[in-house]
């Protein structure tokens, strides 16, 4: 590398030293807010009667807690924590039973048969895409990262051929149930 490629690294070096600390700076500048926000919002999904006392007994817990990030960490908690305790379904919870209340819809007929057709369809259609997609970038890790040099590129190519083909027999499958 010659003397042109040096000062380049060095300023490369430079500016990202830079943009690190300035970095730093705007996360210390915003971290009071972003703690505060997230407590607030936990609060609120706390029951009435528990608010003003969490709230209090929270906020005390940041000011103990020693560094930006662990404040950070604890407000994080918080608003996990307040979800439970507030008696309100979790994500996946909630995602769960929108998917039962769907599927026995379905099995009860309460949906038109072509409807299911088409929601099988988009399933399948789904299901194809993400075998496309890790058969395809699986086999291409694997090549590229694996410590085993025996891993040849038609060993890559046959794997991906395989992911392609079986993603396009399960999307004619669901064309033919979409007909």
């Amino acid at each position: 590398m010659g003397v042109i490629g040096w000062i380049l690294a060095a300023l490369g070096a430079i500016a990202v030293a830079t943009l690190s600390r300035l970095c730093s700076d705007e996360f210390k500048a915003w971290r009071p807010w972003i703690t505060n926000w997230l407590i607030d919002r936990a609060v609120s999904l706390l029951p009435e009667e528990l608010r003003d006392r969490f709230s209090e007994e929270w906020r005390s817990h940041i000011e103990e807690t020693p560094g930006d990030l662990g404040k950070l960490v604890a407000a994080v908690g918080f608003a996990f924590a307040s979800r439970r305790m507030g008696n309100r379904p979790s994500l996946l919870a909630r995602v769960s039973t929108n998917y039962k209340s769907i599927t026995s819809k379905i099995y009860e007929k309460q949906i038109p048969s072509y409807e299911r057709a088409r929601l099988s369809a988009a399933w399948l259609n789904t299901i194809a895409s993400g075998v496309v997609s890790a058969g395809s970038c699986g086999s291409l890790l694997a090549c590229h990262f694996a410590p085993d040099p025996k891993i040849s590129a038609l060993q890559v190519i046959t794997i991906t051929i395989t992911a392609l083909g079986l993603g396009a027999t399960l999307h004619l499958v669901a064309r033919a149930l979409r007909k």
